[in-house]
């Protein structure tokens, strides 16, 4: 005789018993193993197969339950917007000239939005002053979901000129965060989002598309 597999264990089941109950379990299982390998290992150093064997479940039911390892992420970091909904339109980008206006749009929509604002600007301020690791795998997630992408549409070299190029953009980015939400430091802080977002664009379109500097080598050192 032939059962329902259960999410858990494998197991045979009645399907009866596989109650919503079942289902919460599973995904609050995957959550707690996905912050707790984020943490120790970051988000590219978190496999999707670890993830599950700390949950004790099939790796299939991440996809299930949360579209994917970027799903999992946004619920696992309780980030106030949907990762693959952001990263969907970075990949349907053709061209390294769409991309900078395409940043600039993003971050104001998750900065600025009236509903994401106040969550990811009380997220930051937590990561900044509470949880300092929980910052470290935001970055590692962004650099990690992003490089190939973003290298593929600026037409790169490789991923180290685009993690180069990022990483650039990533410390302007920040700077105008946290001397806009954080320290409220005028007139940058009451600047309406429009002219927020005119102001960074240039700044944004400089650091992607303009003349390109060069990646440090990794060369060993002489004695």
């Amino acid at each position: 005789m032939t059962g329902h597999a259960d999410d858990r264990t494998g197991t045979g089941a009645a399907p009866g018993h596989r109650r919503r109950a079942g289902a919460e379990a599973t995904r609050a299982a995957l959550i707690a193993s996905a912050r707790e390998l984020f943490a120790a290992k970051g988000y590219a150093g978190a496999s999707v197969r670890a993830i599950a064997s700390g949950a004790g479940v099939d790796p299939s039911l991440i996809n299930h339950y949360f579209g994917g390892k970027e799903g999992l992420f946004g619920q696992a970091m309780q980030i106030p917007l949907d990762p693959q909904e952001v990263l969907a339109r970075f990949e349907q980008v053709t061209s390294a000239q769409e991309l900078p206006e395409l940043v600039a749009r993003t971050f104001i929509e998750i900065w600025e939005g009236p509903e994401t604002g106040p969550q990811t600007t009380a997220l930051l301020r937590r990561a900044l002053f509470e949880e300092p690791e929980r910052l470290s795998v935001l970055v590692d997630f962004l650099f990690s979901a992003l490089v190939e992408p973003v290298s593929a549409r600026l037409g790169e070299p490789g991923p180290e000129q685009a993690r180069l190029r990022m990483t650039l953009l990533a410390s302007h980015l920040m700077g105008t965060l946290v001397a806009r939400k954080i320290l409220r430091i005028e007139p940058l802080a009451s600047l309406p989002a429009d002219e927020l977002h005119e102001l960074i664009l240039p700044t944004i379109r400089a650091d992607l598309t303009g003349p390109a500097g060069k990646a440090p080598e990794n060369t060993p050192q002489e004695d």
